[in-house]
């Protein structure tokens, strides 16, 4: 990937890095503190949406304050993303699981969950490509250091609940958390590879609402919080999209 606008001036750099180190912090604590219960979240308490609301701060920041694009950030159009999407609806489609949610809790996992897919994926992506722009392969470097940051915020795997249903007592309680963060964490760089591939967030955004128990319900509020994020590169006058031909002249 090419090197990023963020890293024109370090100062963006150095705040982004302490911002990102707060939200994780936050993040831990209240995975950690807030009962587990499986399926999608459908009364979220106060702490959570203000959590859900600090993952998406960056998207305003950023192109405000550091001048940054925000297809940079993992909103953008091409061929490749288009293709990629409608290949995950029909798997996920299949292999996910058929739950009753209703329409307002496929809303909020949504909501929630294209948060995440920004935050780690847009933001945090892009922060670890400005930051090790001069090695080779800086995105694989932010791929693998993106994913072991979702997976360390994955704290709810502590409880006891989820242990349980991971199969603690019967399976020694250490074999039981390995093997559920080296489970987050190969789903997250597969996601973090589809993200640096089609250079969006729109297909880690719907895997992860679907599978996470919204099914395709979520599929209509993830893509218009994507295109939400489109229409503000819009507004900015920024070229939001790649590789179609005669589309790219106009915009240019």
């Amino acid at each position: 990937m090419d090197d990023v606008s963020l890293v024109a001036n370090n100062r963006w750099l150095v705040w982004s890095g302490l911002y990102a180190l707060v939200v994780i912090l936050l993040g831990g604590y209240l995975n950690y503190v807030t009962p587990y219960s499986a399926g999608p979240t459908t009364s979220p308490g106060l702490a959570g949406w203000l959590l859900w609301g600090l993952l998406y701060l960056p998207l305003i920041a950023l192109p405000l304050l550091a001048k940054m694009n925000i297809s940079e950030l993992g909103f953008t159009l091409n061929p490749v993303l288009l293709l990629v999407f409608l290949l995950i609806i029909s798997v996920c489609f299949f292999v996910t699981q058929a739950n009753k949610v209703n329409w307002a809790a496929a809303g909020i996992e949504a909501f929630a969950r294209t948060g995440e897919e920004f935050f780690f994926r847009g933001f945090l992506f892009t922060f670890f490509v400005a930051l090790f722009r001069f090695k080779r392969w800086s995105w694989l470097w932010a791929a693998l250091l993106s994913s072991l940051l979702f997976t360390a915020v994955h704290t709810q795997t502590f409880q006891p609940v989820m242990l349980s249903q991971l199969g603690w007592p019967q399976t020694p309680l250490a074999v039981v958390i390995v093997d559920r963060f080296i489970n987050v964490f190969t789903a997250a760089l597969a996601i973090a590879c589809l993200r640096a591939w089609t250079r969006s967030i729109l297909p880690g955004a719907v895997i992860h609402s679907m599978i996470n128990g919204a099914g395709i319900l979520a599929v209509p509020f993830v893509l218009v919080i994507y295109a939400a994020g489109l229409l503000w590169a819009y507004c900015r006058g920024e070229k939001a999209s790649s590789g179609f031909g005669k589309l790219d002249e106009q915009k240019s």
